[in-house]
């Protein structure tokens, strides 16, 4: 229901049209885990990426994300789909370098990670719900598990990558599901982002309707008529 490569900018590119705007003010286009300019977002305390409706169904869903915590202790920005009034829904977040789930409404977290993650590195974070049963995994593994009820969604329930008063982070190549991605799903969602999807060679294309040129990295295309 939603993919955001962070390609310089904050839109949806899974079709949806959940592109995302701001309700504080925009993070910072920053360098992605491979090095490529404008293709991430840093997120300081006022930051977020916001849309005023959830994403999801809040029954059965996915979300994914890469995450670079920079600054120790505090809470760093997640992801979180849930109301001002803390009603509904819930979200995930890196607390003191520990990666949490939490529900709205629900006195302790639904479930902690049981490692204690390393800042300033990039990290792949999966978060499941499927029934009352949320899992975390880490860089394509599951980690941890633990069960809670999650308040449904309401007219004032939105969307938001990040938020205000947290420690500065990294995040990129953020996607959410309507559905419980499977544990092979997950492995191969990690694998295929593992590792940056550019040729070191030059490519050329013949006979396109027009040329041009574009270059990501230490890849050229180049395409004439």
């Amino acid at each position: 229901v939603a993919w955001y490569p962070f390609n310089g900018n904050a839109n949806d590119e899974s079709g949806s049209g959940n592109s995302l705007t701001t309700s504080a003010s925009f993070p910072t286009l920053s360098n992605d885990r491979f090095g490529l300019s404008n293709s991430s977002y840093r997120f300081f305390a006022g930051n977020n990426l916001f849309k005023s409706s959830p994403n999801t169904n809040g029954q059965e869903f996915t979300w994914a994300l890469w995450h670079k915590k920079n600054s120790s202790g505090i809470e760093s920005h997640g992801l979180t789909e849930t109301d001002d009034a803390s009603t509904s829904g819930g979200g995930f977040s890196v607390s003191y370098n520990i990666p949490q789930v939490v529900c709205q409404g629900i006195s302790t977290n639904v479930t902690n990670s049981d490692i204690l993650i390393s800042d300033g590195l990039w990290y792949h974070y999966v978060v499941t719900k499927e029934g009352n049963t949320f899992s975390i995994y880490i860089d394509g593994v599951l980690n941890s598990t633990g069960s809670s009820t999650y308040l449904p969604y309401n007219s004032s329930t939105y969307t938001m990558i990040g938020n205000n008063a947290a420690a500065d982070c990294d995040m990129d190549d953020i996607g959410m599901w309507n559905r419980a991605l499977t544990p092979a799903e997950i492995e191969v969602l990690y694998n295929a982002q593992s590792s940056p999807c550019i040729s070191p060679t030059p490519v050329s294309f013949t006979g396109l309707s027009t040329s041009y040129t574009t270059s990501d990295g230490p890849a050229t295309l180049t395409g004439t008529p």
